[in-house]
């Protein structure tokens, strides 16, 4: 999807099994924008801390069914986090390859628990550009509650600001964004936009479909495709 143009920036899972096969399919020249794709929920650590006990299962695997967000994260386990993710951000780094930005896999950089961890990450090696949470949602979803949006553009503004990075004005998944810019021209008042796609994931078909067709001649403003390095 990147050589061909239809995707501009990617994510990396570097726990997953088949990190190396993902990482040398990528790209090296300037279409490749990498970024490390921070994992609590699948597959194995990298690291052997046992502090991450709370978030693993009976195998020793990262837990789908564990929702960090209800656990509560001592110091000894938000340290074993950091652990962790600084180990996956340094096996992409081995294979000198450069980090454009982060995000994680079901957003779990997004919980406020893990603000601080988040944010000493950032600091340690110098990234810059961090995905920011879901803020356009499709037209069905019910409007969301003033204090559940308090609480986004609360986050949205520090993880901006403190210390400073680069982010999205706006974040949601790629059909969403289609259908609700042909109907909504109040989007424009985002300057940018990530719109999250899975290429190849065949529980995805009309995403993937649609990518490859020229979906932004349907959009009633102009758009222009960019990486997380432009921004």
């Amino acid at each position: 999807m990147i050589k061909n143009g239809f995707v501009s920036s990617a994510s990396i899972i570097s726990n997953a099994p088949k990190f190396r096969y993902a990482l040398s399919s990528l790209p090296k020249d300037k279409r490749s924008c990498i970024g490390v794709h921070l994992n609590l929920t699948d597959h194995s650590p990298l690291t052997k801390n046992k502090d991450l006990k709370p978030l693993l299962n009976a195998e020793g695997h990262f837990c789908q069914n564990i929702k960090t967000k209800t656990i509560y994260l001592n110091k000894d386990t938000q340290s074993a986090i950091f652990q962790e993710w600084s180990a996956q951000i340094e096996r992409v780094l081995k294979y000198n390859r450069q980090i454009s930005h982060i995000d994680s896999h079901e957003h779990v950089h997004t919980f406020p628990s893990l603000f601080v961890v988040l944010k000493k990450l950032q600091i340690k090696y110098g990234i810059r550009r961090i995905r920011t949470c879901r803020n356009i949602y499709p037209i069905s979803t019910q409007e969301m509650r003033v204090l559940s949006k308090t609480k986004k553009l609360f986050w949205h503004y520090a993880l901006k600001m403190f210390p400073p990075v680069k982010i999205t004005d706006g974040f949601t998944d790629f059909l969403t964004f289609y259908d609700r810019a042909k109907i909504d021209s109040t989007l424009i008042r985002y300057n940018t936009v990530e719109l999250m796609t899975h290429p190849g994931n065949k529980n995805y078909k009309k995403e993937n479909d649609l990518l490859k067709t020229n979906w932004r001649d349907d959009m009633p403003f102009e758009t222009t495709l960019i990486n997380f390095n432009q921004l």
